[in-house]
């Protein structure tokens, strides 16, 4: 490996830190975790392995995507459309945003579904004794949703570094 294909030392501690955090996540949640963790495994499986890829945002939009199966999934399994029936259409018109028309506007807007989410899920969560069902899924909610952001950011962040305009001049949204 050449010096410049090398990746710097902090993205081999950020894997490891991610194994660790998965895996007792897992511990915690079980079987909350797998229906959102299968569904977004499947959505960034597809995006590396098919031409369906999005043009830009593919990690928060499969993370996304797979939170949004989640709910569908409940659902559709529960009958319960008034708990996740605005989950579901906000996440999907925010996905279906970003991917059709990758930009500011749509990921700014996916951000801010997700993060005023995480605020309501964080609320909730403090209501709930720590370890029942409620807990441990309320849990992998949030955990999902700072995820998207995460991933929402290092895509904002990326398509700044290499838009022609990131030498500090501002230019128009086209998202």
């Amino acid at each position: 490996m050449t010096d410049s294909q090398r990746k710097p030392p902090f993205q081999s501690l950020l894997g490891v830190l991610g194994a660790v955090g998965g895996w007792a996540l897992s511990q915690y949640a079980g079987a909350a975790l797998w229906i959102p963790g299968i569904a977004s495994f499947a959505f960034l499986l597809l995006f590396a392995k098919t031409r369906i890829r999005p043009p830009q945002f593919a990690g928060a939009i499969g993370l996304a995507a797979g939170h949004a199966s989640w709910f569908l999934v409940a659902g559709i399994a529960s009958g319960e459309w008034m708990k996740v029936g605005l989950d579901v259409l906000t996440l999907t018109v925010a996905i279906a945003w970003l991917w059709t028309r990758p930009g500011r506007g749509s990921a700014l807007f996916l951000f801010a579904v997700e993060l005023v989410s995480l605020a309501v899920n964080v609320i909730s969560i403090t209501g709930v004794p720590i370890g029942s069902s409620e807990h441990r899924a309320l849990t992998v909610h949030c955990v999902f949703r700072a995820l998207t952001i995460a991933a929402l950011a290092v895509g904002l962040w990326k398509a700044r570094r290499t838009s022609p305009a990131s030498d500090g001049h501002h230019t128009a949204d086209v998202g």
